[in-house]
């Protein structure tokens, strides 16, 4: 019985000593030259996330950065290919980015994406991209004209694109937003200013309101281009809802079904209400036509600088003026 004993315990121990330990990966990573990437790509793939084994997995920040330094810029970032899933969060600044081809298997950025001053970037292309957590970043990015995520998901698993909080601020020539495969649904909030050339907005045509703010310039934008939102669902609203139309001729059709988003006390009785739904600048009633029947009802507010002076648009003034 000892020799038994004995001998599984050397067992056990040569069985231990040949296992390998779990990698140990760090908390963020910073790449600036393809170095970096060459040394730290190999230790990233084996952490591949792995529903059987998922606490073996790469969590860690990634930010590809151009810092000035570097003898050797970032030319090949393909073992970004290797994932399905980002669990990091992941910042692009830099001006050896030309494409997102890198990023095309991406089906969710689990802690957000980033892409600020990326001066030779030209489009934003994440076509398996079905889920951005956290937030998603798009700021001034001097070259970027089109915006197009979620084209070729993989429609047994996913049926919208998710964005939990979208900031897309300060690109001089964008120009759209083209749809996905699926509507996009916003989680938390989302801000779209500064954009002077972003009159394509038709992702949006379907769009699920973020629950806390939409904040949103226009500029002659198309949503909908048949001029009439065709989902037969109700739009629910956020808490807040600013639009400033900084040009005319805006499409509001997509704001048609507006509704304020039911929300129960303890009792079971609806307190929904809608903190704020306001439209203002170069607005006029026959664009507002669309809104007429659900003004009132949402708390809809219009100041209109169309003429030179400041008018208040009533939902009264809507239902008077517009045909039915």
């Amino acid at each position: 019985m000892r020799i038994l004993l004995a001998f599984c315990v050397i067992a056990l121990f040569i069985f231990s000593a040949c296992e390998e330990p779990a990698p140990i990966f760090p908390d963020e990573v910073i790449l600036s030259c393809q170095e970096d990437v060459d040394s730290i790509a190999p230790l990233l793939i084996q952490g591949i996330f792995d529903e059987r084994n998922p606490d073996n997995a790469f969590r860690g920040n990634v930010t590809i950065l151009s810092d000035g330094s570097c003898g050797s810029p970032i030319t090949n970032l393909s073992f970004f290919s290797e994932f399905r899933f980002l669990l990091g969060s992941l910042t692009i600044n830099s001006d050896e980015i030309f494409n997102l081809e890198f990023l095309s298997t991406i089906e969710q950025f689990r802690s957000g994406i980033s892409i600020i001053g990326c001066s030779n970037l030209r489009t934003i292309n994440l076509p398996q991209c079905a889920e951005i957590e956290d937030f998603f970043v798009v700021i001034d990015n001097d070259l970027l004209e089109d915006i197009q995520i979620g084209q070729e998901q993989n429609e047994e698993l996913y049926d919208e694109l998710f964005i939990d909080s979208l900031v897309l601020v300060d690109n001089p020539i964008l120009e759209a937003w083209r749809p996905s495969l699926n509507r996009v649904n916003f989680g938390r909030a989302a801000r779209i200013v500064e954009n002077p050339f972003l009159t394509d907005l038709t992702a949006l045509s379907n769009l699920s309101m973020p629950r806390n703010t939409m904040d949103l310039q226009l500029y002659s934008t198309t949503v909908n281009e048949s001029g009439e939102n065709m989902d037969p669902d109700s739009l629910l609203m956020p808490a807040s809802t600013f639009i400033d139309a900084i040009r005319p001729d805006n499409d509001y059709s997509w704001l048609s079904k507006a509704k304020i988003t039911p929300r129960f006390d303890d009792e079971g009785i609806d307190i929904g209400t809608i903190a704020d739904f306001s439209i203002s600048g170069a607005v006029t009633i026959p664009e507002l036509c669309p809104l007429a029947s659900i003004a009132d009802t949402t708390g809809l507010e219009v100041v209109s600088t169309s003429f030179g002076t400041m008018m208040i648009i009533t939902p009264e003034m809507l239902v008077d003026e517009c045909p039915e």
